[in-house]
């Protein structure tokens, strides 16, 4: 995937994939006002993005206590696999709009690739989930395809369609403003990054209230 965003240039995948986690960080470090003790990746799948984070929450701080969630068992096995240095605190299996953890447990949240492989229902579900589970104060950041890249705008028609034919959601992705969804969801001070030519980071903190 990360291969894929700077198509003018030639990177090796380790590469491609290192720039991109180093701008997803560097867009949400700016909405932190200190140390992240708890954090939480919802939709880990793997844990490329997991372990991504509980690396660079190491170099900015005393390490952080880091968890992966996702609905497939078989990804957070492969997760726990990949984990060889036993990084991440916990891999758990459960929903994102219902994950069972207790309330108001993290100091970040990051969704990571998900919203645009979920209809907006759940995609708004998924937020207020991420609303309880916050401090406030707390930071959640979503990163996902950007409706507005020139990139995405400029696909070639049947390149676009295949792309939907691949991702059923993709369509309730791009109408869901979300922004919105997340002030509606408790959060405030959204704000919008590029991470690349082709994604977004956005970014919010859950109301003090």
């Amino acid at each position: 995937m990360a291969l894929r965003v700077w198509p003018e240039e030639t990177l090796a995948p380790a590469e491609a994939q290192q720039r991109l986690r180093q701008a997803i960080c560097h867009a949400i470090e700016p909405s932190l006002s200190g140390p992240v003790h708890d954090a939480l990746d919802i939709g880990c799948s793997v844990g490329v993005g997991t372990l991504a984070l509980a690396a660079w929450l190491d170099q900015r701080q005393a390490p952080a206590r880091v968890s992966g969630l996702d609905l497939s068992a078989e990804m957070l096995a492969v997760a726990t696999v990949r984990d060889t240095a036993g990084r991440i605190q916990a891999w758990h299996h459960a929903a994102a709009e219902a994950t069972g953890l207790p309330s108001a447990s993290f100091d970040l949240i990051t969704l990571q690739f998900v919203c645009h492989e979920l209809p907006q229902a759940p995609t708004r579900a998924v937020l207020a989930e991420a609303a309880r589970l916050l401090r406030p104060g707390g930071v959640i950041a979503l990163v996902d395809q950007d409706p507005d890249s020139a990139v995405i705008r400029r696909l070639p028609a049947p390149i676009a369609t295949l792309l939907k034919s691949t991702e059923p959601y993709l369509e309730d992705y791009f109408r869901l403003d979300l922004p919105a969804a997340l002030e509606q969801a408790g959060f405030i001070e959204v704000r919008r990054e590029a991470c690349d030519p082709r994604h977004r980071v956005l970014v919010a903190r859950r109301a003090l209230f």
